[in-house]
């Protein structure tokens, strides 16, 4: 006796195939022997037709055989209906955005018990093929060997001279108030693009010590010297404008030159390090303040080392 032969899965693209060729008047026994599929199974897949084309339109992956549907099917089918009107719009969906979507959609079809919870949003995004993407930019080329030397032989030596309350780092970061995040949920295979990114930011000069324990009053040079929000309000920060809302040399010098005179009264000696950027200029008298640069392209891996 021969051993019977094992079945085998039929996928969604097949199911599909078969669906497509059915509306075209072919009969159940020419899909048979097209597909080489049995009769009764040709006959299942046609029964649940509407089942099936809605599982491929709401992401279901092609070479997956069963049908997978979770316990709030019709929230999951708007939740899906609403991220594919989103994202064709190029709007990054974010786990946060999601979770307060599906309360709201929950609500609105008066679904008792659910809870957005993380399992349910994990669930929900391997059931669906959802997964998270983002535009990753290029760093600058560094040469780790020449990096590593300089801070074994130069960095160590100048900072064995200052205790860590007194070693700061500055940096300036670009704030776009009005970017949407570079990252977002996403169908497996969909192409994900941003469109038209804005332009409108802020800059801020953010600064610490080496053991934590001290920050810097923030730097904020926006387009307005002065702002409608700082408007009757107490700033914990400094501000100022020009503009492109961008670090100069002018205003890195003035503000170098006003911490320099704080320490000075307060008789304290400080290092800082920052990157060599041309609105960093080297040539300032300062009294209390030592300055000193990083390496060229190697701020990200000094500032860890």
């Amino acid at each position: 006796m021969s051993p019977q032969k094992k079945r085998s899965a039929v996928t969604l693209d097949v199911k599909k195939a078969i669906i497509e060729a059915a509306a075209k008047n072919n009969s159940q026994t020419q899909l048979a022997k097209q597909f080489t599929i049995p009769r009764t199974t040709i006959n299942d897949i046609l029964r649940k037709k509407d089942a099936i084309l809605k599982a491929i339109d709401g992401g279901g992956e092609s070479k997956r055989a069963r049908i997978k549907t979770g316990k709030y099917s019709d929230l999951e089918q708007a939740l899906l209906c609403w991220i594919k009107t989103v994202r064709s719009e190029n709007v990054p969906i974010t786990s946060h955005l999601l979770m307060e979507k599906a309360k709201e959609t929950s609500s609105l079809l008066k679904i008792e018990g659910f809870k957005a919870s993380e399992g349910w949003r994990m669930n929900f995004k391997h059931c669906h093929l959802i997964t998270f993407k983002s535009n990753q930019g290029e760093a600058g080329a560094i040469d780790v060997e020449s990096l590593g030397k300089w801070q074994q032989q130069v960095l160590r030596e100048e900072l064995a001279k200052f205790s860590p309350d007194d070693i700061f780092n500055a940096d300036e970061t670009r704030l776009f108030w009005q970017l949407l995040p570079n990252k977002t949920l996403a169908f497996k295979g969909e192409r994900c693009t941003n469109g038209k990114k804005s332009k409108e930011r802020i800059t801020v000069l953010v600064g610490a010590n080496m053991s934590g324990t001290e920050k810097l009053p923030l730097l904020v040079i926006g387009k307005s010297a002065k702002p409608q929000c700082f408007r009757n309000a107490h700033v914990l920060l400094n501000n100022t404008a020009n503009k492109k809302a961008w670090m100069t040399g002018d205003v890195f010098k003035m503000w170098l030159e006003n911490w320099d005179k704080k320490l000075k009264k307060d008789e304290r000696k400080v290092l800082l390090y920052v990157d060599n950027c041309t609105s960093h200029p080297p040539k300032i008298v300062l009294q209390n303040i030592m300055m000193n640069f990083f390496v060229p392209n190697s701020t990200a891996m000094s500032q860890v080392g």
